[in-house]
């Protein structure tokens, strides 16, 4: 399971919700694909109050630790509504 949080207003958002199906892949951070394996599966968006975004958010603080705080800080300065993806991949 992949979790992700994004814009509300995103293209990619509205897009999920009128299909839910995905191809996830390595990419760089300018989403240019890197060439490793594509994997399908199912997305599902869950709003900024949901236990899905509760674990984001903790799953995100520990890997980016500092410059999440920052980024969130901006986000909120900002005031981006965000959404919480949840992507389950299909068996390989």
């Amino acid at each position: 399971i992949l979790y992700m949080q994004t814009n509300a207003a995103s293209l990619k958002v509205k897009r999920l919700k009128n299909r839910a199906d995905v191809e996830v892949t390595a990419s760089d951070s300018k989403g240019n694909p890197l060439g490793g394996p594509v994997r399908s599966g199912q997305a599902t968006i869950h709003a900024a109050n949901s236990t899905v975004a509760d674990k984001s958010i903790r799953l995100l603080k520990a890997h980016y630790g500092f410059v999440f705080r920052i980024f969130n800080f901006f986000l909120k300065l900002f005031r981006r509504q965000l959404v919480y993806l949840e992507i389950t991949l299909d068996p390989a």
